[in-house]
């Protein structure tokens, strides 16, 4: 019996993951393939992404093999070129940094992590508070968490470091070093991801009213494109949290803070969350799980603020900062919950444009 349920086991996959005549966008004749044994259209993510390559890339898929989507292969080795303005930027205008850097948990320099957004939201009073924060990926488009996402939400800040000064300026032996003034563009549309269970799902889009120009204190950071991102778990490996410490209900410190989280399996971040709500939650391969460390966890960054990868000089968010336990933040064994930004790539691919 458990030979003849390997033998049927063996066969599915072997018409999973078969080749299958189709055609493509263009009307080529192609093959239904997975991605990932697709090298035309895989160099597609490695390039910039316009509206136009977004729309063949959608039309393009054709099924699902196992983690990876099935796509309809050229059987030439041409793609038509990305025609449109760009909506994402490349890999050599993203996530780009001047000099390597050390994140130790504390105060970043005046222009790291040049994507970091504050998301601005205006009270019945009248007086304005920064409650999130996000990242730009984009001259026109903001990632965050859904959770951030709200009626009051008014504007985006970027260009940010100390928020109580601006123009920024830090004193150096030979003379003050100071940034350009902080950049506010009003949000013209929110973009909720789909799925609207609470946990789930937490990551949305911001569309600014304009494009911002790109500088040394404003810039995007890359997103995690490559097929192999998807079985990506970064489990053991220690990613970057920084921004301003705002959460929904406080904003802790002025300057833009950093540290390293250890990335840890699922079940360690269940187990403490469990202990704190009192509820059966289980997490999903959407999600990632880091932190933990006695004094260390996301309370440095924002809600809604990037979990950073470091890769060959580029930063990439591979998540967002989600949810934790109860209680205070930075306690040993309490990860907190992030959302894994490949798991959603393709749902922001199809939501922005020009």
């Amino acid at each position: 019996m458990f030979t003849n349920r390997a033998l049927i086991l063996s066969l599915i996959i072997q018409i999973i993951a078969a080749e299958t005549p189709c055609e493509t966008p263009n009307g080529q004749e192609g093959n239904c393939i997975p991605i990932n044994q697709c090298p035309s259209i895989f160099a597609l993510f490695q390039s910039s992404i316009s509206s136009t390559t977004a729309t063949y890339l959608r039309q393009s898929q054709c099924g699902t093999a196992g983690v990876y989507p099935k796509v309809c292969c050229p059987l030439g080795s041409s793609l038509p070129p990305p025609k449109n303005e760009t909506v994402l930027p490349g890999k050599t205008d993203c996530g780009l940094v001047t000099e390597p850097k050390i994140i130790g948990g504390n105060k970043t320099d005046i222009d790291e992590f040049p994507w970091l957004a504050l998301l601005e939201y205006k009270l019945k009073s009248g007086r304005t508070v920064f409650k999130c924060g996000g990242a730009l990926i984009s001259k026109r488009y903001i990632l965050t968490a859904r959770h951030c996402l709200r009626k009051n939400l008014i504007s985006v800040r970027l260009g940010e470091w100390n928020t109580t000064s601006n123009p920024d300026c830090i004193i150096h032996k030979f003379g003050p070093d100071c940034a350009p003034p902080v950049i506010d563009v009003p949000v013209e549309e929110q973009i909720p991801y789909e799925d609207k269970t609470s946990a789930q799902g937490d990551i949305g889009l911001l569309r600014l009213s304009r494009e911002v120009e790109y500088t040394g204190f404003v810039s995007p950071i890359c997103l995690p494109t490559a097929p192999e991102d998807l079985t990506q778990t970064y489990v053991g490996k220690k990613l970057a949290v920084a921004g301003w410490g705002a959460t929904e209900n406080a904003t802790s410190s002025p300057i833009k803070l950093k540290v390293l989280v250890p990335v840890r399996p699922l079940p360690l971040c269940e187990m403490g969350l469990r202990e704190t709500f009192q509820a059966d939650i289980n997490l999903h391969d959407g999600q990632l799980c880091a932190g933990g460390e006695e004094g260390k966890d996301s309370c440095f960054g924002d809600s809604g603020g990037p979990l950073m990868y470091n890769q060959r000089r580029e930063w990439y968010a591979v998540g967002i900062v989600s949810f934790g336990p109860k209680g205070d933040c930075g306690q040993a064994n309490r990860p907190g919950v992030y959302v894994k930004v490949a798991k959603y790539v393709r749902w922001i691919i199809s939501n922005v444009k020009p």
